[in-house]
């Protein structure tokens, strides 16, 4: 976003829904654990709120911070994480159940997201990418393969921090598997694509 009045607006105007969300966001930052902005948080929350009862799944969840943001949409439904870290996904049961809605949470995957997609037999109504960028035309082909009709592939960090649009000769496998990945899902015209600049970009794909 280049205007950044517009942008500190936009800020003030996003609903923290509870104190554990800052909770859990100045634990990432004592960290240094990167998580989703508060903006996107947003998106997912509503993107979830748009089923009756949804069936999500996450490819990358660290300890739960987008999980969480995805559960403030739901009052039904399933949600699956998957962490490469066992540490992770135990903080997150922790954060997950103070909010009180763990019973939509599903047994918690440690080990390679790509390998819990490509293996399971269920589809689903969201899929989130949030892994390695060097994964992400993986991801995106794995995951048009275990989607339902109308659902939604939801692929975060597209902008990459700049060097999609920019390139600044740094990162080019992870830069590459990205601009790949938006290549192969625009082609597939089962699909409506769309990018919005919110955190550090979204690329939103619907099966029709």
């Amino acid at each position: 976003m280049n205007n950044p009045h517009l942008e500190k607006f936009l800020n003030e105007q996003i609903q923290i829904p509870s104190p554990l969300f800052n909770e859990v966001r100045q634990y990432a930052l004592q960290r240094g654990f990167p998580l989703i902005s508060d903006d996107v948080g947003q998106q997912l929350q509503m993107f979830a709120s748009f089923f009756d009862s949804p069936k999500i799944l996450e490819l990358g969840s660290g300890f739960g911070y987008s999980a969480m943001w995805f559960l403030e949409g739901m009052s039904k439904g399933e949600i699956h994480l998957c962490d490469f870290t066992q540490a992770n996904l135990d903080l997150a049961e922790g954060y997950l159940k103070k909010m009180g809605k763990f019973s939509l949470v599903k047994p918690m995957y440690c080990g390679n997201a790509l390998d819990y997609i490509k293996n399971s037999k269920s589809t689903f109504d969201i899929i989130f990418i949030d892994i390695d960028k060097l994964f992400y035309l993986d991801a995106i082909k794995a995951s048009v393969e275990h989607l339902t009709s109308g659902g939604l592939i939801i692929m975060d960090n597209l902008f990459f921090g700049g060097r999609v649009y920019l390139d600044d000769g740094k990162k080019q496998l992870g830069r590459k598997s990205i601009l790949d990945a938006i290549d192969f899902i625009k082609q597939d015209s089962r699909f409506i694509v769309s990018m919005i600049d919110v955190g550090d970009g979204l690329l939103l794909a619907k099966l029709r």
